[in-house]
Protein backbone atom coordinates (compact mmCIF):
# COMPACT_ATOMS: atom_id res chain seq x y z
CA UNK A 1 0.00 0.00 0.00
CA UNK A 2 1.62 3.46 -1.00
CA UNK A 3 0.52 6.77 0.66
CA UNK A 4 -1.21 7.66 -2.15
CA UNK A 5 -3.21 4.47 -2.49
CA UNK A 6 -3.67 4.87 1.71
CA UNK A 7 -5.16 8.46 1.31
CA UNK A 8 -7.56 7.54 -1.52
CA UNK A 9 -8.75 4.33 0.75
CA UNK A 10 -9.59 6.70 3.71
CA UNK A 11 -13.29 6.50 5.42
CA UNK A 12 -15.26 9.72 4.63
CA UNK A 13 -17.42 9.81 7.29
CA UNK A 14 -13.97 9.81 10.49
CA UNK A 15 -12.33 12.18 11.74
CA UNK A 16 -8.06 11.55 12.30
CA UNK A 17 -5.59 12.35 14.62
CA UNK A 18 -2.60 12.39 12.33
CA UNK A 19 0.50 12.80 14.77
CA UNK A 20 -1.09 9.72 16.80
CA UNK A 21 -2.14 7.63 13.61
CA UNK A 22 -5.59 7.47 14.77
CA UNK A 23 -8.66 7.52 13.15
CA UNK A 24 -12.21 8.94 15.39
CA UNK A 25 -16.25 7.90 14.52
CA UNK A 26 -18.07 10.32 16.53
CA UNK A 27 -21.34 9.41 17.98
CA UNK A 28 -24.19 11.12 20.49
CA UNK A 29 -22.48 10.53 23.53
CA UNK A 30 -19.81 7.57 22.90
CA UNK A 31 -17.21 8.16 20.22
CA UNK A 32 -15.73 5.50 18.57
CA UNK A 33 -11.47 5.59 18.14
CA UNK A 34 -8.95 3.46 16.05
CA UNK A 35 -5.35 2.97 14.52
CA UNK A 36 -5.22 3.79 10.69
CA UNK A 37 -4.97 1.30 7.98
CA UNK A 38 -1.33 2.56 7.02
CA UNK A 39 -0.01 2.00 10.68
CA UNK A 40 -1.84 -1.15 10.79
CA UNK A 41 -0.38 -2.56 7.25
CA UNK A 42 3.00 -1.26 7.61
CA UNK A 43 3.67 -1.28 11.53
CA UNK A 44 2.67 -4.49 11.24
CA UNK A 45 0.34 -4.76 14.70
CA UNK A 46 1.16 -7.48 16.04
CA UNK A 47 -0.17 -6.71 19.97
CA UNK A 48 -2.96 -4.14 21.58
CA UNK A 49 -2.56 -3.74 25.55
CA UNK A 50 -6.00 -1.49 26.55
CA UNK A 51 -5.82 0.74 29.45
CA UNK A 52 -9.16 -0.25 32.18
CA UNK A 53 -12.05 0.68 30.81
CA UNK A 54 -13.18 4.45 33.41
CA UNK A 55 -10.02 5.84 32.52
CA UNK A 56 -10.27 9.82 32.38
CA UNK A 57 -7.63 10.98 30.09
CA UNK A 58 -6.32 14.15 29.25
CA UNK A 59 -5.12 14.78 25.69
CA UNK A 60 -1.95 12.72 25.00
CA UNK A 61 -2.68 10.60 28.19
CA UNK A 62 -2.15 6.67 27.22
CA UNK A 63 -5.16 4.95 26.35
CA UNK A 64 -2.91 1.84 26.30
CA UNK A 65 -0.13 0.23 23.74
CA UNK A 66 0.63 -0.78 20.38
CA UNK A 67 3.33 -3.11 19.68
CA UNK A 68 4.40 -3.38 15.95
CA UNK A 69 7.46 -5.64 14.55
CA UNK A 70 9.25 -2.32 15.37
CA UNK A 71 8.75 -0.73 18.76
CA UNK A 72 6.23 -0.52 21.08
CA UNK A 73 4.48 2.59 21.86
CA UNK A 74 1.81 4.28 23.85
CA UNK A 75 -1.48 4.74 22.15
CA UNK A 76 -2.19 8.92 22.50
CA UNK A 77 -5.37 10.42 23.18
CA UNK A 78 -6.08 13.08 20.73
CA UNK A 79 -8.81 14.87 23.08
CA UNK A 80 -9.81 14.13 26.73
CA UNK A 81 -12.05 12.15 27.92
CA UNK A 82 -13.02 8.60 29.38
CA UNK A 83 -12.67 5.34 28.30
CA UNK A 84 -15.61 3.76 28.54
CA UNK A 85 -14.72 0.55 26.75
CA UNK A 86 -12.22 -1.23 24.93
CA UNK A 87 -12.51 -3.67 22.28
CA UNK A 88 -11.59 -6.55 23.81
CA UNK A 89 -11.92 -9.21 20.95
CA UNK A 90 -9.10 -7.14 19.45
CA UNK A 91 -6.98 -7.08 21.61
CA UNK A 92 -7.62 -11.44 22.03
CA UNK A 93 -7.01 -11.45 18.08
CA UNK A 94 -4.93 -8.45 17.01
CA UNK A 95 -6.36 -9.91 12.97
CA UNK A 96 -9.13 -7.91 13.68
CA UNK A 97 -7.13 -4.82 13.33
CA UNK A 98 -5.11 -6.03 10.91
CA UNK A 99 -8.25 -7.01 8.26
CA UNK A 100 -10.74 -4.33 9.22
CA UNK A 101 -9.20 -1.44 11.30
CA UNK A 102 -12.46 0.81 10.35
CA UNK A 103 -14.71 -1.48 11.44
CA UNK A 104 -14.82 -4.67 13.74
CA UNK A 105 -10.60 -3.46 14.36
CA UNK A 106 -11.75 -0.50 16.59
CA UNK A 107 -9.50 0.05 19.46
CA UNK A 108 -11.30 1.97 22.38
CA UNK A 109 -14.91 3.74 22.58
CA UNK A 110 -14.96 7.31 24.66
CA UNK A 111 -17.00 9.64 26.22
CA UNK A 112 -15.09 13.06 25.18
CA UNK A 113 -15.16 15.86 28.13
CA UNK A 114 -15.89 18.17 25.48
CA UNK A 115 -17.08 17.44 21.88
CA UNK A 116 -16.54 20.89 20.64
CA UNK A 117 -12.94 20.87 21.75
CA UNK A 118 -12.31 17.13 20.84
CA UNK A 119 -13.77 18.33 16.88
CA UNK A 120 -11.43 20.67 16.82
CA UNK A 121 -8.32 19.14 17.32
CA UNK A 122 -9.14 16.72 14.56
CA UNK A 123 -9.61 16.92 10.87
CA UNK A 124 -12.14 15.58 8.72
CA UNK A 125 -11.53 13.71 5.63
CA UNK A 126 -10.52 16.63 2.88
CA UNK A 127 -7.97 18.09 5.69
CA UNK A 128 -6.53 14.84 6.34
CA UNK A 129 -5.75 14.66 2.72
CA UNK A 130 -3.75 17.88 2.69
CA UNK A 131 -2.07 17.15 5.62
CA UNK A 132 -0.74 13.48 3.85
CA UNK A 133 0.40 14.95 1.20
CA UNK A 134 2.44 17.48 3.16
CA UNK A 135 3.59 15.59 6.34
CA UNK A 136 2.75 11.92 4.91
CA UNK A 137 5.89 11.16 3.26
CA UNK A 138 7.94 11.93 6.41
CA UNK A 139 5.40 10.78 9.13
CA UNK A 140 5.60 7.47 7.73
CA UNK A 141 8.45 6.80 6.22
CA UNK A 142 9.43 5.26 9.76
CA UNK A 143 6.71 2.60 9.22
CA UNK A 144 8.14 1.46 5.96
CA UNK A 145 10.10 -1.90 5.94
CA UNK A 146 14.10 -1.88 5.38
CA UNK A 147 14.52 -3.45 2.26
CA UNK A 148 16.34 -7.17 2.50
CA UNK A 149 15.05 -7.44 6.40
CA UNK A 150 15.07 -10.87 7.10
CA UNK A 151 13.05 -11.38 10.41
CA UNK A 152 14.14 -12.84 13.50
CA UNK A 153 12.43 -16.11 14.22
CA UNK A 154 13.39 -16.30 18.70
CA UNK A 155 12.35 -19.87 18.46
CA UNK A 156 15.51 -21.11 16.34
CA UNK A 157 17.54 -17.86 16.98
CA UNK A 158 18.01 -17.14 13.63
Amino acid sequence: MTLEEFSASLPGDLLYAPQSDLWVRPGQDLWTVGANAFVVHYGRFMIFYPKPDGLQFAPQDSLGVMETWKTAFAIEAPFAGRLTRSNLAAAEDIERVRSSPYEQGWLFEVCPADTEAAREGLLGLSQYREWLATHGQHQFAHLMPEKNLVPYDPLTGV
